[in-house]
């Protein structure tokens, strides 16, 4: 627990360094493409929450929260990338992305997660209270979410 507890203080305290464009030399971070609203909300409609997969906690990936509530900035600690991950917070809300690279990260808008009835998150009152990714290997608990 105090490992995770660790890499989450860790995780907190290096959101805000580095470029603010998103990118380096390395390019160490993607960004997600930006399909439109109806194209999130359809893609809500018809994801499943995998409710009969236990998350486990064996993906080393944090999620926080910046002050604004506008933005789900998703870190990836481990040294292999994520491909095809769905987002999921709450249990409800969800965007699905094209990955997340090794030792990097991707922001997701408030905005752009969606439920099943075509609400976004952001338009909720409701806090980030979990999130967690579904990947092609499984379903995981992001360390968090934590403000920034």
């Amino acid at each position: 627990m105090l490992k995770y507890t660790l890499m989450l203080a860790i995780a907190v305290g290096v959101a805000g360094c580095g470029p603010k464009n998103g990118g380096g030399a390395g390019g160490d971070k993607m960004t997600t493409q930006a399909p439109g609203p109806t194209e999130l909300a359809a893609y809500a409609g018809h994801a499943v929450y995998p409710a009969n997969q236990t998350a486990t906690n064996d993906l080393q990936t944090a999620a926080i929260v910046t002050s604004s509530r506008d933005t789900l900035k998703i870190y990836n600690f481990s040294g292999h990338a994520l491909r095809n991950v769905e987002v999921w917070v709450n249990g409800a809300f969800v965007q699905h992305i094209s990955g997340i690279p090794a030792q990097g990260s991707v922001s997701v808008k408030s905005s752009d997660l969606y439920n099943g009835l075509g609400k976004n998150f952001a338009g909720q009152k409701e806090p980030f209270s979990k999130v967690q990714l579904k990947t092609p290997d499984g379903f995981y608990n992001a360390w968090g979410p934590a403000a920034e």
